[in-house]
């Protein structure tokens, strides 16, 4: 689809044989597939993979599978709710183990102190 580009600006080229799929081309050289079409709740894109690291015919089947769940006003990577739903612990959870198991023993009480006022805040 999109040899070595060389772009300015965030650029996507669309694909001429599955509408709503495309190649996102950034100054830096990278470059992502994404899948775009309009559901009941409005336009929606997402991100299928890094190009190089998902090859463009298994992007293309992404990019099919994601369209049919965007209209059908459905999530378009299930996977991503799945993962959301049980994942491991939340940024607070990790913060309050934290200031528990390592700050609390291996440090001084105002040291202590200042990290939970930096947490908190």
């Amino acid at each position: 689809m999109v040899n070595a580009l060389a772009v300015d600006k965030d650029t996507v080229f669309w694909d001429r044989r599955l509408a709503g799929f495309g190649v996102r081309a950034y100054p830096s050289g990278a470059r992502v597939y994404i899948a775009q079409a309009r559901g009941p709740g409005g336009a929606r894109r997402v991100t299928l993979g890094r190009h190089g690291v998902v090859h463009a015919d298994r992007a293309r089947r992404r990019a099919a599978a994601a369209i049919a769940r965007i209209v059908a006003g459905e999530d378009p990577v299930p996977q991503r709710t799945a993962a959301k739903a049980g994942a491991g612990p939340t940024v607070a959870e990790v913060a309050e183990r934290y200031l528990r198991e390592h700050t609390a023993v291996q440090c001084k009480p105002r040291t202590l102190q200042i990290r939970r006022t930096v947490i908190a805040n």
